[in-house]
């Protein structure tokens, strides 16, 4: 993707979207491309995106063993209650259609509802 700038040399003044501060940030461009952006020990950025690392197993336990005991239960005399869970697939896959919560990158929301719906927190 190629993407075009306002303008081909100079600055432009605009504002950072990492937080609802709305700091003003100063973009330098240079042909068309930009040269220059505040450090990160100036701005101080509120978010740093960076790539998930692989989650490790500290206590080796069975998942599917541990999923199987958590779906049975029982009331105090001993009386079989009906399952939490039919089907432990429900569980264990999301369906992403399903998902609840903000699951992509927004930076220009289309109106103000999308807008409060990505920059609000739910608690």
């Amino acid at each position: 993707m190629k993407a075009k700038t306002a303008i081909e040399n100079g600055i432009i003044s605009t504002l950072c979207r990492q937080c609802n501060m709305r700091c003003g940030v100063n973009i330098h461009i240079a042909n068309g491309k930009v040269i220059e952006m505040p450090k990160a020990v100036i701005t101080r950025p509120a978010v740093v995106f960076k790539p998930r690392e692989d989650h490790a197993q500290i206590v080796p336990w069975d998942a599917d063993h541990a999923l199987s005991l958590w779906q049975k239960r029982q009331s105090e005399s001993g009386t079989a209650l009906p399952d939490v869970i039919d089907d432990p697939m429900h569980v264990t896959t999301a369906a992403q259609e399903k998902r609840v919560g903000r699951n992509r990158l927004v930076l220009k929301a289309k109106n103000s509802a999308e807008f409060m719906y990505y920059t609000t927190d739910n608690e």
